[in-house]
């Protein structure tokens, strides 16, 4: 019984934070978007920087992937979870 009791309190407690869990959601999503927006214009110049230096184009994709990879924030936190899942 103890144990129905605190898990339906839980619930209860879930949804009377929703009403400002939602907003927080919403500005934390478009957060993202716009790092992941801007993350790729900036490795676009970025590659054009790098191919109008000199170097070749295909060294200049890498880099650009590497710079782009630590913009991924979702991909990050999901590799993260799946690693100390496994590690478990």
């Amino acid at each position: 019984m103890s144990e129905n009791y605190s898990a339906s309190k839980g619930v209860m407690q879930v949804i009377k934070m929703s009403p400002s869990l939602i907003p927080f959601l919403v500005r934390t999503g478009y957060s993202l978007f716009r790092l992941n927006r801007d993350a790729k214009k900036a490795g676009k110049i970025f590659e054009t920087e790098l191919i109008d230096g000199g170097i070749d184009r295909e060294m200049a994709q890498k880099m650009k992937e590497d710079y782009l990879e630590s913009s991924r924030f979702l991909k990050m936190l999901y590799d993260t979870f799946k690693e100390n899942v496994n590690n478990s």
